[in-house]
């Protein structure tokens, strides 16, 4: 029998009004208790962020166009003729009897001999003193002595020229200088032999 208090004198209530026990058992809770933390901040395991990743691209090596000419291979001509070429360097002397070398570059000083060659360059600030007997010459710097030139010599702008000159032909610029002795040699040609009737003339006997 339950009993309602504040509500006024007690009475009993009928079996209709009393309340209806939950006959279930009840049910304990067996987890283990929680431990505390041991220390601020640990409440629960940093998470990683990991950054989107893009999707992977496959990039294929561009292939640089040839340009027709732009590479050569060296003929066996060319590199004969590189090896064949002699540079004197500045602040460099060199003395005695040079041949067969395809071209000669005087930047330093040279007293030679020359002979036997195609080409002859004295540069601007270089000296040569000597005999020379060459195809062609282009003077920018010192000459002193004797050049034979079976073809074309140049004197540029503040090259000086001094001594004898043999040459089938001579340019000048505006500046050159040259002093001593020329001498223009007519160019060797091969003899003509005269055709008459298309036939050879007959040696007088």
């Amino acid at each position: 029998m339950f009993r309602l208090t504040g509500l006024g004198p007690a009475r009993d209530l009928p079996d209709s009004e009393k309340p209806v026990e939950d006959s279930a058992p009840a049910i304990l809770d067996t987890a283990p208790p929680l431990k505390p933390f041991s220390a601020k901040g640990t409440h629960m395991p940093p998470i990683k962020t990991v950054p989107p990743q893009s999707p992977l691209r496959t990039e294929l090596p561009r292939r640089i166009p040839e340009i027709p000419g732009s590479q050569r291979k060296p003929t066996a001509d060319s590199l004969a003729a590189e090896g064949k070429k002699l540079v004197v360097g500045r602040d460099i002397r060199l003395s005695g009897a040079i041949c067969s070398c395809d071209c000669l570059v005087v930047e330093g000083t040279v007293e030679a001999d020359l002979s036997d060659t195609r080409t002859i360059v004295v540069a601007r600030g270089g000296t040569f003193s000597g005999t020379a007997t060459v195809t062609n010459a282009e003077i920018s710097g010192l000459f002193e002595g004797e050049l034979t030139v079976a073809d074309t010599v140049t004197v540029r702008q503040g090259g000086v020229v001094k001594g004898r000159i043999n040459y089938a032909h001579m340019v000048m610029d505006r500046g050159a200088t040259v002093e001593g002795t020329l001498a223009p040699t007519p160019r060797k040609s091969p003899p003509v032999k005269a055709l008459i009737g298309g036939e050879l003339p007959e040696a007088a006997g």
